[in-house]
């Protein structure tokens, strides 16, 4: 599986957008999910959401990280390969531990709708908070239309 590095890498040479891409350690952030992410994206210059994160099971926030890629927010256009967003997605996930990662979003993807509550100034936006007892990073796209 790629490193983080080779992952950032990846997606500074493929993805013509604005991501935002963090991972790091854990430290001492503590509490139920809202509140764990809400301290690490706060650290990152991004608005705190309070209860409106949303809990997903690591499948689907390999997903809708898949799907954040890619294509663009506003109109649909293809940023990365369908195959490549998923190898991203996937190699995404396993940077945190099987047995105990945690996701939240601050959004949704359906098949003709979006919905998030923001933590940018962006038109539009999606981020998916992922994190194990020593690990916790962050993706983040945004657009404007």
């Amino acid at each position: 599986m790629p490193s983080f590095p080779e992952l950032e890498q990846l997606l500074a040479e493929k993805f013509d957008g604005i991501v935002t891409m963090v991972f790091e350690p854990r430290g001492i952030m503590d509490g139920e999910p809202h509140a764990v992410a809400d301290a690490f994206v706060s650290r990152h210059g991004f608005k705190p959401i309070q209860k409106r994160w949303s809990l997903l099971d690591e499948s689907t926030a390999a997903s809708l990280i898949s799907k954040m890629l890619h294509r663009s927010l506003a109109y649909h256009v293809e940023m990365l390969s369908q195959k490549t967003s998923e190898h991203f997605a996937h190699a995404f996930r396993m940077l945190f531990d099987q047995f105990s990662v945690t996701c939240v979003s601050n959004g949704s993807i359906g098949q003709d709708s979006a919905g998030w509550a923001p933590i940018t100034a962006s038109t539009f936006e999606m981020a998916v908070v992922m994190y194990d007892a020593t690990k916790i990073g962050m993706i983040c796209v945004e657009d404007e239309d």
